[in-house]
């Protein structure tokens, strides 16, 4: 029997989930009108199950109890319009092969930051060491594929990242955020995802570093595929996260959200090369993986 902890993203973007008992995890029904995703005479919307993990908050002796990331669709089995994952999902098969490897560097907040000190890596406070353990450890015991985690530059902000292929590397991206959120409230923290909640410190970014088989192995021009990058940087920007402009301002370890330039060691730079793999350093913290990866494969193929 599972416990399955169904999730999934309403129309402003925000968590929702409900819990089912069941033998088999199969697509379940909701309420969509009270999710802002259907109006009340026609509110019956779909959960389609994508991605399941173990859940670390639910230990039941003879259930195998489980997170279930969900795609919405319409009761006609049609995506719903607020399905970014199946919009691209083609993509992503279209390029498996390529085996392109995705790891995101999640930054946050777990409160506004409220002074100028350079935090990168400091303890900070007790309750925060705490939470953000807490949510390391709920992380493992989800089975994600974490690489690490650290404080970040400016106060209450820190960084999670997590890497893995293709489109399971965004899923576990969206499980990430949930459970950050889910381990924040039990601290009272909020998890903040706005890219820049301080004019004067360090904004929130999802970096992104991307790479394939033939990148991996050294067997791409570098200056060629900056080059793409470069004549399409305008299109990435514009599915790169809400309010980025406020936090790509050429300061605070960003370059300018007008300006594209890339290098190898350069942190002010839209895109850090390394020898065997890229770090797109324009996303913002709230950026929508399913677009942005799909748009880094679109430019990397272009």
């Amino acid at each position: 029997m599972f416990a399955a902890e169904y999730i999934w993203l309403d129309s402003g973007n925000n968590f929702r989930s409900k819990t089912r008992i069941c033998k088999e995890i199969t697509s379940w029904s909701f309420d969509g009108s009270s999710t802002g995703q259907s109006e009340v005479k026609k509110s019956e919307l779909i959960l389609n199950p994508v991605f399941k993990c173990p859940n670390p908050f639910r230990y039941v002796s003879g259930f195998d109890c489980v997170l279930i990331l969900c795609e919405v669709w319409e009761d006609d089995h049609t995506p719903h319009f607020t399905n970014s994952r199946a919009a691209n999902a083609e993509l992503f098969e279209y390029y498996k092969n390529e085996k392109p490897m995705f790891g995101f560097e999640q930054e946050f907040f777990l409160k506004l930051p409220k002074d100028n000190e350079n935090h990168y890596c400091k303890i900070n406070t007790l309750e925060e060491r705490l939470c953000i353990d807490d949510i390391l450890n709920a992380c493992l015991r989800a089975n994600l594929s974490i690489t690490g985690m650290n404080a970040e530059v400016a106060s209450h902000q820190w960084e999670i990242q997590v890497c893995d292929y293709g489109i399971e590397a965004a899923d576990q991206l969206i499980i990430l955020r949930y459970i950050i959120e889910f381990v924040s409230i039990k601290y009272n923290f909020k998890f903040i995802l706005h890219p820049k909640p301080s004019k004067t410190c360090n904004g929130s970014g999802c970096h992104i570093n991307f790479s394939t088989e033939k990148i991996r192995n050294c067997e791409w021009n570098v200056d060629e595929v900056m080059n793409k990058f470069k004549k399409f940087h305008s299109e990435h920007i514009c599915v790169y996260g809400d309010k980025n402009e406020l936090r790509l301002t050429g300061k605070n370890e960003t370059c300018d959200i007008n300006c594209f330039k890339w290098g190898y060691k350069d942190r002010s730079a839209s895109i850090r090369c390394n020898y065997t793999y890229f770090e797109d350093r324009r996303p913002s913290s709230n950026v929508d993986p399913y677009i942005a990866c799909a748009k880094i494969l679109d430019t990397l193929y272009s």
